[in-house]
């Protein structure tokens, strides 16, 4: 039978509850640090992971589209993410997620998928 937590009890909730969320934000915070997103004239890279890495790598002769999405709350903080499309793929392969400026930054990879920019 489970008995209610007594007022004297309660406090060890709230410090595991508070504790739990600490880790969390800490967590959520590292996975946003260890994304590195690089275009260059040649490729498209992206870089993410805290314990275990993940690389994308796309030769931008390769890319084929690219997308910005931002849903109103990411606008309201001016941030959306970017996806990229490869020749002989039948979805996006890479995600540029909560880049800042997200119209400047997609229009910066359409030039370069289209071949105007980054030269």
């Amino acid at each position: 039978m489970l008995t209610p937590i007594t007022a004297g009890g309660a406090w060890v909730v709230w410090l595991v509850g508070g504790v739990l969320f600490l880790i969390r934000l800490i967590w959520q915070f590292l996975m946003w640090w260890t994304h590195v997103y690089i275009l260059t004239n040649r490729r498209v890279l992206r870089r993410a992971g805290v314990l275990s890495v993940s690389i994308y790598e796309a030769y931008r002769a390769r890319l084929q589209q690219t997308q910005m999405d931002a849903t109103f709350l990411e606008r309201l903080v001016g941030i959306g993410t970017i996806a990229f499309a490869t020749a002989g793929s039948d979805g996006y392969d890479a995600f540029w997620v909560m880049v800042s400026k997200p119209h400047e930054v997609h229009q910066l990879a359409s030039a370069a998928v289209a071949g105007d920019g980054l030269s």
